[in-house]
């Protein structure tokens, strides 16, 4: 479970009956999700929301 709030992305898995805080995602364990979280909602506020998907394109396209 990904949870943004207060500026923050937060990423939880289940283990046994409880969330526990994880440093990545299990899906994504290579990538800095948070950090790319960040940086796409500054692009989004500073220009719009179609330059920071056109970031995000960019971004994982280089990566793979």
């Amino acid at each position: 479970m990904w949870l943004y709030k207060g500026k923050q992305l937060k990423i939880y898995a289940l283990e046994s009956d409880n969330y526990q805080l994880q440093n990545n995602s299990r899906y994504f364990p290579n990538l800095n999700i948070a950090e790319i979280v960040q940086e796409s909602l500054q692009i989004a506020q500073e220009r719009n929301s179609s330059a920071a998907m056109r970031e995000l394109r960019r971004k994982f396209n280089s990566d793979s």
